[in-house]
């Protein structure tokens, strides 16, 4: 039932309203020329057209006081009557949660990307108090703008302001529009933190290359990540940017550079935190000098990256370099493109800390040479300039007829000491009988052994019972070699690891040999009775389980026997 006030109020609004109405409109009832019938009609339109804007007037104003009383209704709720500082926590938290679990570029290609815009976009539709405060009030969440859409884009650079903005763009995920996405980054690089590019792999690199070349100054970039997917090892002898950021990034600590050529005299390499330098040719005169100058001015270096680099190095440089003690180095990856003097030439002038992970991969430069030729000479080596001394209790051993590959762990798999990579006709020859040498281990524990060779195994095994003669610390072995077993089965004149305690084999087929060399070696070891620690207890047969049931219930008997198929 309608209060008794509203016709009057009613009547009063169409009062007003008529009042305003245009002159010209009223002035059509004053026409005499006009009918009667006419006249009423035209009284009647003006009656509908007041009545019509009076609601249209009252229902705008009704709208605007629910809206207005919604907004303190809703300022009062618990929600938002919190801080805007823990506000800013609780979206924080949600752009956590789509953290990179992946470095660049390999999360851009495994995750959808616009997943947290569209999260971003959904809380800014909740209401009008947390609408105005994400776009308006909250710039560090728009800091890493989605490249794969121009809009979006855009959107995020104008709400960022001038907070350091974090740029990734895989150019082979979303390479159109390339030149379009660099100019509207370039107005925003003066507030950039970090830079994260992967370049198209097709002919449009050395164009796109080119629009960085107009780059203000960076002063706030930290991380310049620049690289160009290749399908060789080779040196990139293209793709040159000299005079990036009109030399002014004072900020930048860790630099990627991957098939994208900045000179080593540039000013950026300096105080430098990561350096990785790949597929790129530096073999101009006095590269080997720079880079050295480069670490001289980076003591805090914690991981230096060399791979596939092209240097220019003389003997006649490199004793002219003094050493550079890198206290704070956690991993050195050196990687040759050919020979491996270049890496023989820089380890001889670094000094690095014993928890350094040392990851080397080269090809020995002359038949005859081995872990000496990658290596600095032993004089250089005992003054303690690289970490062969830490203890080391595993080490795993892949060996192939034209490479071998050394891991050595201070305790378990996951705490790697190096990793040495070696490839060159026969080398385990020549390896294999320097171990221990070069790198003593006093403390071995465990050896792996993963033997590719199908050839004459004499000449490995031979340097195997040597290595496991000057080590008698082992006791647990993995191998795949039916050779490896009958070396380790006790003999009156021959009795290699006899701490052994646990021995695994991995075979794809058992074969009669090696059943009866399993059952032979482990009565040889169960039957000597030198105390427990000399005693084989464990032997785990993993492959295919080809085994006989007599063959492992002879072995049951004398030790624990576990059978796996994977």
């Amino acid at each position: 039932m309608a209060p008794r006030m509203l016709p009057g109020l009613f009547q009063a609004l169409m009062d007003d309203c008529r009042n305003s109405l245009d002159e010209n409109a009223r002035s059509r009832l004053d026409r005499g020329a006009f009918r009667s019938s006419t006249t009423a009609q035209l009284e009647l339109d003006e009656q509908l057209e007041v009545i019509q804007r009076v609601v249209a007037d009252v229902t705008t104003y009704a709208q605007e006081m629910i809206s207005r009383l919604r907004f303190r209704r809703n300022q009062l709720s618990a929600i938002n009557r919190l801080p805007t500082d823990i506000l800013l926590v609780i979206f924080q938290h949600a752009r956590a949660s789509f953290a990179r679990d992946l470095p660049f570029p390999y999360y851009s290609r495994n995750h959808d990307l616009l997943a947290f815009p569209r999260l971003l976009l959904a809380l800014s539709s909740v209401c009008r108090l947390w609408r105005d405060f994400i776009t308006q009030h909250c710039p560090t969440l728009w800091v890493r703008p989605p490249m794969a859409s121009i809009t979006l884009l855009k959107l995020f650079l104008g709400r960022c302001k001038e907070a350091p903005i974090e740029i990734e763009f895989d150019a082979q995920k979303g390479g159109t529009h390339f030149s379009e996405r660099i100019s509207l980054i370039r107005s925003h690089i003066n507030h950039c933190k970090d830079l994260h590019i992967s370049f198209p792999r097709d002919g449009g690199t050395q164009e796109a290359v080119g629009l960085l070349r107009d780059f203000s100054p960076a002063p706030h970039l930290e991380t310049l990540d620049l690289r160009r997917k290749r399908n060789t090892r080779r040196p990139n002898l293209v793709h040159h940017l000299p005079g990036l950021f009109a030399g002014v990034a004072p900020r930048l600590r860790e630099i990627y550079l991957s098939g994208i050529c900045i000179p080593l005299d540039s000013p950026f390499f300096r105080g430098l935190t990561y350096l990785k330098l790949h597929c790129i040719d530096y073999s101009n005169h006095g590269s080997i000098h720079q880079l050295f100058h480069i670490l001289e001015l980076s003591p805090l270096l914690k991981e230096l990256f060399l791979d596939g680099i092209g240097l220019s190095v003389s003997v006649a440089d490199i004793h002219s370099i003094p050493i550079i003690v890198l206290t704070h180095l956690r991993r050195l990856h050196l990687q040759c493109v050919s020979q491996s003097a270049d890496l023989r030439y820089i380890l001889r002038r670094l000094s690095i800390p014993p928890s350094c992970y040392l990851i080397i991969y080269g090809e020995t430069g002359v038949p005859g040479d081995d872990l000496y030729e990658l290596l600095p000479p032993p004089s250089v080596i005992s003054a303690n300039i690289l970490p062969l001394m830490q203890p080391i209790r595993l080490l795993m051993l892949r060996i192939s007829e034209d490479f071998i590959v050394l891991r050595g762990c201070s305790h378990g798999l996951q705490d790697e000491a190096y990793h040495i990579t070696q490839m060159s006709e026969g080398i385990f020859r020549r390896t294999i009988p320097n171990l221990g040498h070069i790198f003593p281990m006093a403390s071995l524990e465990g050896l792996h052994l993963n033997v590719d060779i199908t050839d004459d195994l004499s000449d490995l095994l031979l340097h195997l019972a040597d290595f496991l003669h000057r080590h008698p610390t082992i006791k647990t072995i993995d191998c795949d070699n039916l050779g490896v077993l009958e070396l380790l089965i006790v003999t009156p004149t021959r009795h290699f690891c006899p701490l052994l305690h646990s021995l695994q084999f991995r075979t794809a087929s058992w074969t009669v040999p090696c059943e009866a060399a399993m059952i032979r070696l482990v009565e040889s070891r169960t039957a000597r009775g030198d105390g427990e620690n000399s005693v084989l207890r464990h032997v785990t047969l993993r492959g295919r389980t080809d085994f006989s049931g007599s063959g492992l219930a002879t072995l049951r008997m004398r030790v624990e026997v576990e059978v796996a198929t994977s």
